[in-house]
């Protein structure tokens, strides 16, 4: 185990080095630091705060560029700061970094010197109607921003709902091709999917070389399997015979000894594969096919060699009432979504340990700041 300024220089070297140091690309490259850092700061967010090396999508957002946006914002007087608000104006990404840096939005307000927004009276609030929302869609596409439902102000969506009969008679009647605009594609029909089995065959037999029919067909498999239950359902549709379609070469067989050198040599990688990662494999299953289980696998690679990485156990009840006790005497904020963007394993042990995020902060005698720091 790294000691906690081992963990501190390791994490300033990665940054300075120009990589985003975050938790998938430790598990990879550097087990040991992001083992040091659940060990000695209860997450990867805390011991990034302390090395002071920030991840690259909050890395822009620093205490007075929020504030500076929000006032800003503010300023314009076209959105409610608030969080319905913003995401309708498509400020998620900022919504998000306050709730990084400032633990929640009325504090972000509070310290841009922006007022709580209050009821809105009736004559504040936009009225839309059918012209306007043509109008929003098509000045929406001159700015060649997308007319995609889920990416649209929830504002415009609805009154297309309400005005036009849905967002699909808004776009159409704005003058736009709905399909092409759509981010899901319709499924193909049942006439479709056999035109595309028979051109899959036909080029499976110009081509000598050429990839099997499942790989010609991977983007409409899920489509085959719900219409014809399978490929050789496809096939028999189509009035092809499978057997003759299908027809694969005969594979020759390998000995032990060369299984048993593939597989050390595919655990030999850096960083090893974990047992999901190996028995996934076509190799691996072969494996267990020929040695009979996982276990016996294991043994025949050698354990010395490899052996593959087990869950770690959760933390104890008393390892995590001294981490909660840890955390509030080092000033953190002792709200449930706070300490899950810091350490959302030790969040999910206290679920388990204790049933609730209540009952721990009551065991951990701080029962008194429940939903966030004490004022």
């Amino acid at each position: 185990m790294l000691t906690k300024q081992q963990v501190t220089r390791r994490l300033r070297a990665h940054a300075a080095a120009g990589q985003v140091v975050t938790a998938k690309w430790l598990q990879t490259h550097d087990l040991p630091t992001y083992r040091g850092a659940l060990a000695h700061f209860g997450g990867l967010a805390g011991a990034r705060s302390h090395a002071g090396v920030a991840p690259l999508s909050f890395a822009f957002w620093s205490r007075e560029r929020v504030i500076d946006e929000l006032r800003r914002i503010h300023r314009r007087g076209r959105v409610r700061i608030t969080s319905h608000g913003l995401i309708a104006a498509g400020y998620r990404g900022l919504l998000s970094a306050i709730y990084v840096v400032f633990g929640s939005l009325p504090r972000a307000r509070r310290l841009a010197g922006i007022p709580d927004p209050h009821y809105r009276p009736p004559d504040t609030i936009h009225r839309w109607d059918e012209d306007s929302v043509i109008s929003e869609i098509r000045a929406r596409y001159r700015r060649k921003e997308t007319l995609a439902v889920t990416k649209v102000p929830r504002t415009l969506s609805e009154a297309a709902i309400r005005y036009c009969g849905g967002w699909r008679a808004a776009i159409e009647m704005a003058g736009f091709d709905y399909e092409s605009i759509r981010l899901h594609r319709r499924s193909p029909t049942r006439k479709e999917l056999i035109a595309l089995v028979r051109d899959a065959v036909k080029s499976r037999a110009r081509r000598r070389n050429a990839p099997s029919l499942s790989k010609l067909l991977e983007s409409s498999h899920r489509a085959i399997r719900r219409l014809f239950g399978g490929l050789r359902g496809a096939l028999l549709a189509a009035g092809l015979d499978p057997s003759s379609v299908q027809k694969r070469g005969p594979s020759e067989r390998r000995s032990d000894a060369a299984l048993l050198d593939e597989l050390r040599a595919f655990v030999a990688r850096t960083p090893p594969p974990t047992s999901g990662q190996l028995f996934g494999t076509r190799l691996g299953r072969q494996a267990v096919v020929r040695f009979g289980n996982r276990d016996a696998v294991i043994r025949k690679i050698g354990v010395r060699r490899w052996s593959p990485r087990r869950l770690r156990p959760l933390p104890s009840a008393d390892e995590l009432v001294r981490w909660l006790q840890d955390r509030h005497r080092s000033g953190g904020h002792m709200s449930s979504d706070a300490a899950k963007r810091d350490a959302s394993r030790l969040v999910y042990a206290c679920y388990t340990r204790f049933g609730s995020w209540r009952a721990a902060m009551q065991a951990a005698g701080l029962g008194e700041l429940i939903g966030g720091r004490k004022r």
